[in-house]
C-alpha cells in the first residue's frame, strides 16, 4: 500500500481517502494535509471568524411574517412556536 507524508504535521500515513481528503488536481488524486490536520486547520478558521452554521428552513411560514422559519423559530422577527403534540 502506497504512504504518503502529510504537509501538516509530518506522519506518515497510508495514502487512501480514509486519512487523505479528495483532491482531483494532484498527482495521486489526494490533499498534501491528512484528514486530522485540515480539520483542526478548518475548526481554527471558523473560530477566528466567529462562523456559525445557519440553521436550515423547514419550510414552514411564519405566521406573523411569512418568512421561513427553522424548526420552532423565525428565522426573520424570531416568533417562537410551540410543539404540537399528539393527544394519547
Amino acid at each position: 500500500m502506497p504512504r504518503k507524508v502529510c504537509h501538516g504535521c509530518g506522519a506518515i500515513k497510508p495514502a487512501t481517502r480514509a486519512h487523505f481528503h479528495r483532491r482531483t488536481d494532484s498527482y495521486d488524486g489526494l490533499e498534501t494535509t491528512c484528514r486530522t490536520c485540515r480539520c483542526t486547520k478548518s475548526n481554527a478558521w471558523k473560530r477566528r471568524r466567529n462562523y456559525v452554521t445557519p440553521p436550515k428552513p423547514t419550510g414552514l411560514p411564519c405566521l406573523a411574517c411569512g418568512s421561513a422559519r427553522s424548526g420552532n423559530v423565525c428565522l426573520n422577527c424570531g416568533i417562537g412556536y410551540l410543539r404540537r403534540t399528539r393527544a394519547t
